[in-house]
């Protein structure tokens, strides 16, 4: 691990070995749907807030930002219309109909919001959750 190039920065050194423990990996991106079905689990329980279209961990104010909806960027898939999330769709012209953005990869997804996101992804498959989300540790 490091900047075997010389191309990087300095706190890219010295070149060293990582060793990585075991963890599971999904095959695919997580698409936009699995993202909604997250949001929309999360938004049940409480764990999240949405503020000026954009998500994060319910009771953190603006310190833990989760990711974005339609609203507050038109990057993001998400849409919210204030109690459900669901995945917009895209390119309606006279010559085309729209598509569905259900199965493209989620995007604008910062690091806590994906951390949220596999520590429920991993108690839905029942395995062990991995982050604490009150400290953002991992064990």
């Amino acid at each position: 691990m490091g900047d075997s190039f010389g191309e990087g920065e300095s706190s890219e050194l010295p070149v060293h070995t990582v060793t990585v423990d075991p963890f599971y990996m999904g095959r695919y991106e997580i698409t936009n749907q699995q993202y909604c079905d997250y949001l929309n689990s999360a938004l049940g329980q409480g764990l999240i807030v949405v503020t000026s279209g954009r998500v994060y961990k319910a009771g953190s104010g603006t310190s833990y930002f989760y990711c974005d909806t339609s609203t507050s960027s038109s990057s993001s898939q998400i849409a919210y219309n204030g109690s459900t999330f669901s995945v917009r769709t895209k390119g309606v012209s006279r010559t085309k109909g729209a598509r569905s953005m259900v199965n493209d990869p989620m995007v604008w997804v910062t690091w806590y919001g994906a951390v949220a996101y596999c520590n429920w992804r991993s108690a839905q498959e029942g395995r062990q959750v991995c982050y604490d989300l009150a400290t953002w540790d991992c064990d």
